[in-house]
């Protein structure tokens, strides 16, 4: 009797880099792919944190002194925000999306007073830094048509 193995194609990660300096994540929102690596890098003279304040994937990378650097793996697909403890206005976002199944997301906040405002704030990046372009007919952020993500090979 002959045995047939089958093999799923091998998952390709990168590893993709956020500066930390003047005070601010650079770039503040990036898109990933799941299984891939972020990796920040303080270049601040001051120390600082990578903490997720909420959403799907969780982490805290301690205090970062100048040139240290703390490393994560995305393992589950969604939409984090995340913050330094020691500085409250230094905000980013991670999107972390499954690169074998293109979706569109809708994402908003709903304010206390009601008001719909955008859940992801500044430009949105994939993990080569291109700009996602927002889906005909949305307004803004509020809804971002994600594309397949194509890793480079190694």
């Amino acid at each position: 009797m002959l045995a047939a193995l089958i093999l799923a194609p091998a998952l390709v990660t990168t590893v993709v880099n956020v500066s930390i300096e003047g005070f601010a994540f650079v770039p503040d929102s990036i898109a990933v792919n799941l299984g891939d690596t972020l990796r920040w890098t303080n270049k601040d003279g001051s120390t600082h944190t990578s903490t997720s304040t909420g959403g799907i994937n969780t982490w805290n990378s301690g205090n970062l002194g100048q040139n240290k650097t703390y490393q994560k793996v995305f393992t589950t697909a969604g939409l984090s925000s995340y913050h330094c403890n020691i500085h409250s206005g230094m905000l980013g976002q991670v999107l972390v999306v499954d690169p074998n199944a293109p979706v569109a997301i809708h994402a908003e906040t709903v304010t206390k007073s009601g008001s719909r405002a955008p859940a992801i704030q500044g430009s949105l990046r994939d993990a080569r830094g291109r700009a996602l372009e927002s889906a005909p007919g949305s307004a803004g952020a509020h809804r971002a048509a994600v594309p397949a993500f194509h890793k480079t090979e190694r």
